[in-house]
């Protein structure tokens, strides 16, 4: 489900600088008069809050990862883009503290136990982030004071550091409980907050690289221009939090060689635009120390506060009354009334739609997916099918014109010479430019896929089918900011796949078996069945993106819609005759066909569901599929996922925008006291806030 608390508030100064604005751009002048510590406001929604102060590096930083945008883009003046920062940053606060304070009242709860982190995965967490010297970096503004009351040790070393790591460590290793008050890493899980850490670690990393020589030999490789052919949209899996904790760990500060003197230039930058303090130094001897800049520190600060506030938002959404995939046994059958009752308004709605307009109930039909559903079917004879096309080369449709202007020619002996083209149809893998941006590995001599663009990474159709030629080698940084090495292809060419290698080929992604299709005809689908098996489904997908020149059909929920009323209007005579012959199939869902149409090439249609499988007769049906075992892609449970998300994401923009209201609003003040809840220093920011 998205994080939608996360979506309302806005970037703060932890959004990493764009490499290029932050090498290059001259949007600051150095101003030694400028005092970027001043405090520009301050923010406080209870007592038992520690006061968050928002100072001026804050704005500025924010102005460079996104206000200068507005400027450029979308006509905002200076003023009024530093006003909308201001406003964020305020927003922002106010919704990190609210989320601490009742993660800390309510902690006892149920709902609130189950979204933070226990006793004891928080003392692992401690122990962890101090034996690798990280614990420092969450440590308050008030603890650092109170830290500074009594070290001898200098800022900025590896002494002090270390003495700070040990100081936070005492604080708490021993605590168990929660406070609004407590540093982020006692709310949130040993993953997230070493996440935040990487995260600082990438901004540092990414600083160095827009800064270091881009014409060093090794990275040298020619650009070429191509267009990327479309890649399936696959359902993100869930990543496994003890690999990506183990990632985050990995991941280092790379000040090696030339590097440490590319830092500096990239230090100075960070200066130029007030970002790090002048007089801040660091030691050097430990690369971890760098994070101890204020830049980077409030980096790893607000990732974490944005970690917070996945917490409390997952919090929120445990106490969601219609979740069903959730609910104790004594509350589902409540649940599933209550979620029936919304399918029969549903269905109740769409008939008296549907049942007056034909263009209505075939537009839903078309615009079906995960989030939108027909519940009420008042025609037969609608299904859904999925298509690939190899399309005819220049020379095939000078033959086809010429078979089709001979005046003497008929239905029937156009389409036997159309036929009879087939063997010739020119088949070749599509995915070159897949290749050419190294969307897999290369072992010197085949191209594989990733799992992220084929779904049977053991099938034949993982690897590209044809040559690679005149390769270099060249390193890049993945999405993680791993160095990888990368390949330049100068040369990929497919290769022609003969007709009858091609027929047995696609027997198989279809079947499963081995075999081939025979072409014009029609072969059964499944018995008893309303929609296509998820793993066929699949396999005809790694197929149509292999091959297919159809990419209108790509990503497509479930393909075209055959209707037995306007198809024959819609679609090529030849296409719409191969769906009305499954049409006339009683076993439609998996019911294939390959033939050859005069306007464009070869065709394989597959009937992938029948219009009505989204539709139930009753609640127990309902049930039936709320309560499988592998329900996740049952129209119940899509559909019960679409209410949880409509209602919980209702109740928490509510929730925030609330917190925004009460707290923000002109004279707010602190529940039993006088103080201001957003206290504003005008003359901290009215250089930037003229208007």
């Amino acid at each position: 489900m998205k994080k939608l608390l996360l979506k309302m508030i806005s970037a703060v100064c932890a959004v990493a600088l764009s490499t290029g604005l932050i090498a290059g751009c001259g949007l600051f002048q150095a101003d030694a008069e400028r005092d970027m510590a001043q405090v520009v406001a301050t923010v406080q929604i209870n007592e038992t809050i520690t006061p968050k102060n928002i100072y001026k590096r804050d704005m500025t930083a924010a102005f460079v990862a996104y206000g200068y945008n507005y400027v450029q883009n979308y006509s905002y003046t200076t003023s009024a883009a530093y006003k909308l920062i201001l406003d964020n940053l305020v927003n922002n606060a106010v919704i990190v503290q609210q989320s601490r304070y009742e993660l800390a009242e309510k902690s006892a709860t149920a709902e609130y136990k189950k979204a933070l982190i226990g006793a004891e995965e928080r003392k692992t967490s401690i122990e962890n982030l101090y034996n690798d010297g990280y614990l420092y970096l969450f440590a308050s503004d008030e603890e650092k004071a109170e830290f500074n009351k009594t070290t001898k040790e200098k800022a900025g070393t590896t002494a002090y550091v270390t003495a700070l790591n040990k100081y936070v460590y005492d604080l708490y290793k021993d605590k168990t409980d929660y406070k609004a008050n407590y540093d982020a890493f006692a709310f949130i899980s040993e993953k997230d907050a070493y996440a935040a850490i990487a995260t600082a670690i990438d901004n540092v990393n990414g600083l160095i690289d827009s800064f270091a020589s881009t014409d060093e030999e090794e990275d040298e490789h020619e650009e070429y221009s191509y267009t990327v052919r479309t890649t399936p949209t696959m359902e993100a899996e869930e990543e496994d939090d003890a690999k990506l904790l183990e990632e985050y760990k990995a991941k280092k500060i790379d000040v090696s060689g030339d590097r440490a003197a590319t830092f500096g230039k990239a230090k100075a930058r960070l200066v130029n635009l007030n970002l790090i303090g002048k007089d801040e130094t660091v030691d050097g001897k430990e690369t971890k120390v760098l994070l101890s800049y204020s830049y980077f520190n409030d980096v790893v600060k607000s990732a974490a506060d944005s970690a917070i506030v996945s917490v409390y938002e997952q919090a929120l959404k445990n106490m969601s009354d219609i979740n069903y995939a959730n609910a104790t046994a004594e509350n589902k059958d409540n649940i599933l009334d209550n979620l029936w009752a919304q399918y029969e308004e549903l269905k109740r709605t769409q008939k008296a739609e549907y049942d007056g307009s034909l263009s209505a109930y075939e537009t839903q039909l078309a615009a079906v997916g995960e989030n939108t559903f027909v519940a009420y079917n008042p025609r037969g004879g609608y299904f859904y099918v999925s298509h690939l096309l190899i399309g005819y080369t220049d020379e095939q449709k000078t033959a086809v014109d010429k078979i089709t202007s001979d005046k003497d020619a008929t239905k029937t002996s156009i389409q036997a010479a159309v036929d009879a083209l087939a063997s010739e149809i020119v088949i070749e893998d599509q995915r070159a430019s897949w290749v050419l941006s190294n969307y897999g590995t290369y072992n010197g001599n085949d191209f594989t896929f990733s799992d992220k663009y084929v779904y049977d990474t053991k099938g034949e159709l993982a690897k590209f089918h044809g040559k690679i030629g005149e390769v270099k080698t060249y390193k890049n940084k993945d999405d993680d900011g791993n160095e990888v090495n990368l390949f330049a292809f100068a040369d990929v060419k497919a290769e022609k796949i003969p007709y009858a290698d091609f027929t047995k080929l696609a027997a198989k992604y279809i079947t499963g078996n081995d075999g081939e299709i025979v072409l014009n005809t029609l072969y059964d689908g499944t018995a008893g069945i309303n929609r296509i098996d998820e793993e066929i489904f699949n396999r005809f997908e790694d197929l149509k993106f292999a091959f297919s020149t159809d990419t209108g059909n790509f990503n497509n929920y479930l393909g075209y819609v055959y209707s037995p009323i306007t198809s024959k209007k819609q679609y090529v005579s030849a296409f719409a005759n191969a769906c009305a012959e499954i049409a006339e199939k009683e076993n439609k869902v998996g019911a294939y066909k390959m033939f050859m149409s005069k306007e464009y090439g070869l065709h394989i249609v597959l009937c992938t569901a029948t219009a009505d499988y989204g539709v139930y007769a009753d609640k127990a049906a309902f049930k039936a599929d709320l309560d499988k075992a592998d329900n996740k892609d049952t129209v119940a449970y899509l559909f019960m996922q679409a209410q949880v998300d409509l209602v919980t994401d209702t109740y928490i923009s509510d929730i925030a925008q609330s917190f925004i209201n009460e707290y923000t609003k002109d004279g707010a003040t602190i529940k039993g006291s006088k103080k201001l809840v957003v206290t504003y220093n005008e003359q901290a920011y009215n250089d930037l806030i003229t208007e």
